[in-house]
């Protein structure tokens, strides 16, 4: 059982066409700067990071005071 389980290949899939979505979205020049920040668990890296991809943007800032309530009794 994985408390910080990786995205699927699906979940993948769906963060990249949520990304070329927001790329036609964001390229009706109302922004001067896009910055994409997640917390530091794997599924919103990698789904930050899809979206990052698919949008052009090379970074993704990883905020660890962004985070979930992990609480182990949640788990059992």
């Amino acid at each position: 059982e994985r408390v910080d389980p990786p995205l699927t290949t699906r979940g993948k899939k769906i963060a990249f066409t949520t990304g070329t979505w927001l790329k036609k979205y964001l390229n009706d020049g109302k922004f001067d700067k896009i910055i994409i920040r997640c917390s530091p668990f794997m599924r919103t890296v990698l789904t930050a990071t899809e979206i990052a991809k698919a949008i052009g943007i090379e970074n993704v800032e990883i905020h660890y005071k962004y985070h979930e309530c992990l609480y182990d009794y949640l788990f059992k």
